[in-house]
C-alpha cells in the first residue's frame, strides 16, 4: 500500500512543506496514475472486487481549498476483468482523461480498448 502526498516550496521558509490532503490506500499493484501539469486534477486505477468479479476502477480527484476531493463517480470496468484503467493519461489541463483496458470483453473476442473521457464540472 502506498500513500501518496504533496509538497510545495516555501521560498520564504526555503523548505518544502506537506500541503494539506493526501491520496491514500493506493496499492502497490494500482501503478496506473497521472497528474495534470498544474497538479489540481489526479487520476489512478485501483483494483476492486465488485458484483462478484475483480476489475478495475479509475478515481478521478481535484484539489479543492488544498484538499483532494473525489470528483463524481468513480469509473468502473463492468465486463472487463482486473485490466481496465491498465494505463491512463490526462491532458496538460486535467480536463479529458484516456485509459486504456489491455483485455476487454465484447460478444465475441477480448481485445485491448481506449476510452475518452472528458471532465466536466457541474
Amino acid at each position: 500500500m502506498i500513500v501518496i502526498y504533496f509538497y510545495y516550496f516555501n521560498s520564504s521558509k526555503n523548505k518544502w512543506v506537506l500541503q494539506d490532503g493526501k491520496i491514500g490506500g493506493v496499492s502497490t499493484d494500482d501503478h496506473a496514475f497521472d497528474i495534470s501539469d498544474d497538479f489540481k486534477t489526479i487520476a489512478y486505477r485501483r483494483q476492486r472486487y465488485h458484483t462478484g468479479e475483480w476489475n478495475g476502477g479509475v478515481f478521478v480527484k481535484k484539489l479543492e481549498d488544498g484538499f483532494w476531493n473525489q470528483f463524481q463517480d468513480e469509473i468502473i470496468g463492468g465486463n472487463t476483468p482486473f485490466e481496465f484503467g491498465y494505463n491512463l493519461v490526462l491532458s496538460e489541463d486535467g480536463k479529458r482523461l484516456a485509459l486504456y483496458c489491455r483485455t476487454c470483453y465484447n460478444e465475441t473476442s477480448s481485445t485491448g480498448m481506449t476510452y475518452v473521457y472528458e471532465i466536466v464540472d457541474q
